[in-house]
C-alpha cells in the first residue's frame, strides 16, 4: 500500500503524536513517519469484498443472453447518440444480469514469518543506505583515478 497524500492534524485535539524522518534509500528524499499514539483500532480479521463473479460459465451465459437480444431498439433510430445510448443500456442490463455483484467475507490470515522477514530486510536496507550516505563524502575522487 502506498500513501502519498497529505496528513492534516488538529494538534489541539490530538496532542499525542510524533513525526520522524525515515531514510528509505529509494531516492534522495527521506520519508516522514507520523505516529499517532493511544489510538484504538478495531482489529478485525474479516472484511467484505465486493466483486462480480466472472468465470467461464458466466461469460458463456452473457454471450448467450447477448445472442438472444433482438437489438431492434439499437437500429431503429438515425441519431448516433440515441443508438449508442440504446446499445449501452441493453448491454449493461445483460452484463449486470450475467455478472451480478456479490459480497464475500474474506478471512485475513497473516503470515507472520513473511512480515518478520520483510521487516528484517528493510532494516538491513536502511542500514546499508545510511552507511552509503556516510561514505559518499569520502569518495570524492573520480572513478578513473581510483582505478
Amino acid at each position: 500500500m502506498t500513501d502519498i497524500d497529505n496528513f492534516f492534524i488538529d494538534k489541539y485535539k490530538k496532542e499525542n503524536f510524533t513525526i520522524n524522518l525515515l531514510p528509505t534509500g529509494l531516492s534522495d528524499h527521506d520519508a516522514q513517519v507520523l505516529v499517532l499514539n493511544n489510538i484504538k483500532i478495531e482489529n478485525s480479521s474479516t472484511y467484505p469484498i465486493i466483486r462480480r463473479d466472472i468465470n467461464k460459465f458466466t461469460i458463456s451465459e452473457f454471450k448467450l443472453h447477448l445472442s438472444y437480444e433482438s437489438w431492434d431498439n439499437v437500429f431503429c433510430d438515425d441519431n448516433v447518440n440515441k443508438i449508442f445510448s440504446n446499445f449501452l443500456t441493453t448491454y449493461q442490463r445483460k452484463f449486470s444480469h450475467s455478472f451480478p455483484i456479490k459480497k464475500y467475507i474474506h478471512n485475513q490470515k497473516y503470515d507472520n514469518w513473511i512480515k518478520a522477514r520483510i521487516k528484517k530486510l528493510s532494516i538491513h536496507k536502511t542500514e546499508l543506505y545510511m552507511l552509503s550516505r556516510e561514505l559518499k563524502p569520502q569518495i570524492s575522487e573520480p572513478l578513473s583515478e581510483i582505478l
